[in-house]
């Protein structure tokens, strides 16, 4: 950030829009400089103009701030989140500058909470809010399996040209959690294939979402020796993740906890785990019947669409329990 950005953000973080307009030579006076000279810098007008605006949406929500540290933090995030969720043209950039109008307006929080509100700017940054793992082995089984599901989500001519290739059913849970705006979402719709760079398109990905939701069917399970199980890979990349994010932040773990989310294809754990499985698959079984807060998915459309929302309720659920657990 050039230093005349960071003074105008400390400028409007101190003073609201209508007394900047109302007094220009305190432009002046912060940059020592005259407007005429000002307006020559190279792009300063249009950062000035970005900057305002920035402060009056800050401005439009001030009786939701309080003297209370914590609540100012918790509503500074709700609108980072709001821009995070429904994006606009340079939101990284307006992202940063609202961060920076906020540290400088509350200069009373904590260390502990300055560490959490920046913690967290980054988290909505550059986290999805989700990202859905699935298989596309033995597509045609499941889109059978939930074939009424299907056809509410799909046209007829999409059915016929993809059951048997694509896993449907996955699709129709990106589709719907996409209806309740939750538009940050990792869904690769032809699914890693074998010899694929893992570690440069899964691991990331998988690494940065608030809920990496799988989708768990009998063929989730399915092992043999010419194909990677690749359901198991990026549960393996998340929880790999998910560990070295809270190396130095403990304080978060009984929160990163719930970014599992397991939706089963199935009514539960007889209707999904084949009777033998390999060893390494065992405890990942167990998280997701024994640990996690799983879901069933009706294969009824009403049913699948309550049970989504359901979801998505819990993902919104979990994005604002992070950015609430403001240390005291």
């Amino acid at each position: 950030m050039d230093d005349y950005q960071e003074k105008l953000i400390k400028l409007y973080a101190k003073n609201s829009v209508e007394k900047i307009s109302a007094n220009p030579l305190l432009l002046e006076e912060t940059f020592g400089i005259k407007l005429n000279d000002l307006a020559q810098v190279w792009g300063f007008s249009a950062d000035q103009e970005r900057i305002q605006k920035l402060k009056v949406k800050v401005e439009e929500r001030s009786n939701e701030f309080t003297v209370d540290a914590r609540r100012q933090i918790i509503v500074a995030l709700q609108i980072l989140l709001e821009m995070a969720m429904f994006p606009e043209v340079d939101v990284a950039i307006k992202m940063d500058i609202m961060q920076a109008l906020f540290l400088h307006m509350f200069e009373s929080w904590s260390a502990q909470q300055v560490k959490h509100f920046t913690f967290v700017c980054e988290l909505l940054k550059e986290w999805d809010s989700y990202f859905i793992s699935y298989t596309n082995h033995n597509a045609m089984v499941v889109n059978d399996k939930y074939k009424a599901v299907i056809r509410r989500n799909f046209p007829r001519e999409t059915i016929k040209a993809y059951r048997e290739k694509y896993n449907l059913l996955a699709e129709a849970i990106f589709g719907q959690l996409r209806k309740s705006n939750l538009n940050r979402g990792f869904f690769d719709r032809q699914n890693i294939k074998a010899g694929d760079d893992l570690d440069g398109t899964i691991t990331p990905a998988a690494s940065k979402t608030f809920a990496f939701i799988q989708l768990v069917q009998p063929e989730t399970f399915m092992a043999a020796p010419d194909r990677d199980n690749w359901c198991f890979k990026e549960y393996q990349a998340f929880l790999g993740a998910n560990s070295a994010q809270l190396q130095s932040r403990q304080e978060y773990t009984e929160l990163f906890d719930k970014r599992f989310k397991a939706v089963l294809a199935g009514d539960g754990e007889e209707d999904i785990i084949p009777p033998i499985l390999p060893k390494p698959f065992i405890a990942w079984k167990e998280r997701i019947f024994d640990k996690a807060h799983h879901i069933a998915l009706p294969n009824d459309p009403d049913g699948f669409e309550k049970a989504m929302r359901d979801v998505a309720y819990a993902i919104a659920d979990l994005h604002n329990q992070i950015l609430s657990s403001v240390p005291a």
